[in-house]
């Protein structure tokens, strides 16, 4: 995985067991690495998605090989990925940025700077006595979104079977499930609010910078997951 790793399924997309050995979890990490991707190209388009995952190369990290963005990569891969905070005056920001889309309704905010906070973002929460600091990704949000639908249903010889687990009741996960695709849709096609700017506002207004940008339409969802 370029981005992910089990540290981003925490709190409100919670997935247990991923604290076990990687070869135990071997058919998650493979869907992880598919969902992904899969996120990456309905929010940039095949062509930028390719584009930005040839900035990464393989390094050594702290828990092993890693991928990084390569250290001589164009300084716009590296606003993408980790977040920018820019006047709208700015030298990058294009001239005749078109803000116009398949609709989610945007205004112009009242204050001076625009945030976009990156494919993934750091957090920081001070606890007494110390702070915790962990990251998140709207990529996450999709793969939990794909992984509650993947064990919605459990696949044997004699077809889908509901999952059951001895001395307890099971429920749908439909409203996380729905939770989860609503806040990968705020992140990447949300407007402004407090300055704080969507993927694809940030991807337009920077336009002569990614131009292999490709807006694919598609919409948060009601309770009825529609």
């Amino acid at each position: 995985m370029y981005f992910l790793n089990n540290s981003f399924f925490t709190g409100d997309i919670f997935i247990p067991n991923l604290e076990e050995t990687c070869t135990k979890n071997v058919e998650f990490y493979k869907l992880m690495s598919k969902w992904e991707k899969e996120a990456l190209e309905l929010s940039l388009g095949k062509c930028l998605s390719d584009e930005l995952l040839d900035q990464f190369e393989i390094v050594d990290g702290e828990g092993g090989k890693e991928y990084r963005l390569k250290e001589d990569s164009d300084p716009k891969w590296d606003y993408l990925v980790n977040g920018r905070k820019y006047p709208e005056t700015d030298e990058l920001v294009s001239d005749f940025a078109d803000l116009s889309g398949c609709g989610c309704g945007c205004y112009e905010g009242k204050c001076e700077y625009h945030n976009w906070e990156g494919i993934v973002r750091e957090q920081t929460i001070l606890l007494q006595g110390g702070e915790v600091t962990y990251k998140e990704s709207f990529l996450a949000y999709y793969v939990y979104y794909m992984w509650c639908f993947n064990n919605a249903s459990k696949t044997t010889g004699v077809g889908e079977q509901l999952p059951q687990v001895a001395n307890s009741i099971g429920v749908t996960n439909h409203a996380k499930r729905i939770a989860a695709w609503n806040y990968f849709y705020s992140w990447v096609r949300g407007c402004t609010k407090g300055g704080i700017i969507g993927l694809h506002r940030f991807i337009k207004e920077h336009s002569d910078s990614f131009e292999n940008f490709e807006e694919i339409c598609f919409k948060n969802q009601n309770i009825y997951g529609i």
